[in-house]
């Protein structure tokens, strides 16, 4: 495989698949279904991540385990692009809930490429969907729901102006 490097801001049209209808393929949840496209269409980041032999179980595939860190490396990694210590504006963000899909395996010396955008905003709250693949196969989607919270005593709050902007929004 290809050597892993920087992560890079992806600027091109969402890599989400959608129906020739134009409306979103069934595996998105059903929360986002009824997102425009043109809302879910925004910013996107990408990352590679090698996969090292401590991640992979016996089956001589990555322990699913690994993939949640994954992710949260790729949201944190995308956000400390704006900042580095973007928790000094007094919001952070909480996992609430994460659905992912298997579509194949990752083995060790792997490198995964995973996107990300966001795909849906709310007050407090936003999506982020995820495609990790090696090479051209498709490996995991995965939804992350995130909530912003303040700092310290986790009250839900919204994102500051230059976060959301940062992650399309």
């Amino acid at each position: 495989p290809s050597a892993v490097g920087p992560p890079r801001v992806v600027l091109a049209p969402s890599p989400w698949p959608s129906s020739a209808s134009g409306s979103p393929s069934n595996w998105l949840p059903n929360s986002l279904a009824s997102v425009p496209e043109e809302v879910r269409r925004t910013v996107g980041y990408s990352q590679d991540i090698r996969v090292r032999y401590g991640e992979v179980d016996a089956q001589e595939v990555v322990f699913n385990a690994h993939y949640l860190a994954y992710l949260d490396d790729v949201a944190d990694t995308w956000l400390r692009g704006l900042d580095e210590g973007f928790e000094t504006t007094g919001w952070e963000i909480m996992l609430r809930r994460a659905d992912l899909t298997w579509h194949g395996s990752a083995g060790v010396h792997d490198v995964l490429t995973i996107d990300a955008e966001v795909v849906r905003w709310g007050t407090t709250s936003f999506d982020m969907a995820f495609e990790a693949r090696v090479g051209d196969r498709l490996v995991l989607t995965a939804t992350v729901y995130y909530v912003g919270v303040s700092v310290g005593d986790h009250v839900p709050i919204p994102p500051p102006a230059a976060v959301r902007a940062h992650l399309g929004g």
